[in-house]
């Protein structure tokens, strides 16, 4: 059975056009930044401006609608630009924006007409990259636990707390932040998200020292900070989808957009792990050819392709606009249990060499220990399994759950 895409031929004519545009626009220093666990600033200006490129074609962020600063195209043409980036080695955005990425969605749905108006563009056109800010020091993936407290003061809020495992490197232009809004009311139905402005009086952002991996051009970018809000003024207008209704938000990006179009590219692990065991040589013999190692290198390449097919069908959904259930929060629980399993067939297949940086003896150029650093990292990230279990119960209706369809 072929699970390939196949395009029709005004996709293949788009398609060609974004071959163009990478050929022409995606330097080696680019691509080379793409890789870094850390990049500098001038490698980030660099991504920024590729960005601002991207941005004037509508490219960035291409579903949304033009007026916007979107593209107004189909997923079909947003999964061409994805793959096609992929293979350079970049992501759509080429710079951490999971922030805006989040509240680009929660604003478009949920937002009024001022808001998108005045806040889709600073978005859609990369004039402002934003950073998310959940996690807590006592509050994780249990979001309804947060403190972090929003108080009403005439025609503004003023926001005092802690936020953790925010952002990456260089800073933000804005924040897409839960706090509580209402401490008398019940969890779940007392928090309520803002979209604000990053650089103003009373946060202070100081980095973390942390285990975790990652790029900057991705989801899960090696540099984390903690933030702190110390009678923070922020407008009224700032507060997106109406007071004590982050529950709510929260709930339709985590079960229906986060993984709009999935993982549908392969996994650059296997490329890189297929090379490694062709050309590294043991007893006159590539490891490549070795039963044994075959046996884990097509466990891996089994786990792969299922995760990617899983964001096939939630991309196939999309192109029907048909409605998804527990198919979200099965293939992002799919993905994080099956990377551990990842995790732990590398270590046997490469022992010492998958866990180091050390140049002399690094496997892959560092890039299968920054794998298996990046994957404890996404545990926690975008909900744990447990969560996804959770999403998947209420929206089949099992365990005692009230059967949830809304979408």
């Amino acid at each position: 059975m072929n699970f390939e895409m196949e395009y029709t031929p005004e996709q293949e004519k788009f398609r060609q056009e974004v071959l163009d545009f990478l050929a022409r626009h995606v330097s080696t220093q680019l691509r080379e930044a793409a890789a870094k666990e850390r990049v500098s600033e001038a490698e980030y200006a660099m991504q920024r401006d590729f960005g601002a490129r991207l941005a004037e074609k509508g490219w960035l962020y291409p579903v949304y609608p033009r007026e916007f600063g979107g593209g107004g195209l189909g997923v079909t043409e947003a999964l061409i630009l994805e793959a096609e980036a992929h293979e350079v080695g970049l992501s759509l955005p080429p710079y951490y924006d999971a922030g805006g990425e989040m509240a680009a969605s929660c604003i478009y749905t949920w937002g009024s007409d001022d808001q998108r108006q005045q806040f889709l563009p600073q978005i859609l056109r990369g004039k402002a990259r934003t950073w998310y800010l959940i996690s807590e020091p006592e509050t994780g993936s249990d979001w309804s636990n947060i403190q972090t407290l929003a108080t009403r003061e005439g025609d503004d809020y003023i926001l005092n707390g802690a936020k953790v495992l925010v952002g990456s490197d260089h800073g933000a232009d804005r924040f897409w932040m839960l706090a509580v809004t209402n401490q008398d009311a019940p969890r779940r139905e007392n928090a309520s998200w803002f979209f604000i402005d990053a650089n103003l009086p009373g946060i202070t952002i100081t980095p973390m020292d942390l285990l975790s991996a990652g790029t900057e051009r991705g989801v899960f970018p090696g540099a984390k900070n903690s933030v702190v809000f110390d009678n923070v003024r922020v407008p009224a207008s700032t507060l997106v989808g109406g007071e004590n209704n982050g529950s709510q938000i929260t709930n339709y990006y985590l079960e229906t957009v986060l993984p709009k179009y999935g993982e549908t590219v392969r996994d650059g692990l296997w490329d890189r792990l297929a090379d490694y065991c062709k050309n590294n040589v043991v007893d006159g013999v590539s490891l490549s050819e070795d039963e044994d190692i075959r046996d884990i290198l097509i466990d891996i390449f089994i786990d792969l392709e299922i995760t990617r097919l899983f964001g096939l069908r939630s991309m196939a959904e999309s192109l029907k606009e048909q409605p998804r259930t527990y198919q979200v929060a099965q293939a992002i629980a799919f993905r994080k249990v099956s990377q551990l399993r990842i995790s732990t067939l590398l270590q046997k297949l490469l022992g010492f060499y998958a866990l180091t940086t050390d140049a002399e003896n690094q496997a892959g150029g560092g890039y299968f220990e920054q794998f298996n650093r990046r994957v404890l990292a996404d545990l926690a990230a975008g909900g744990t399994s447990d969560v996804q279990r959770s999403i998947m119960a209420r929206r089949l209706g099992v365990g005692g759950m009230t059967r949830d369809d809304s979408d």
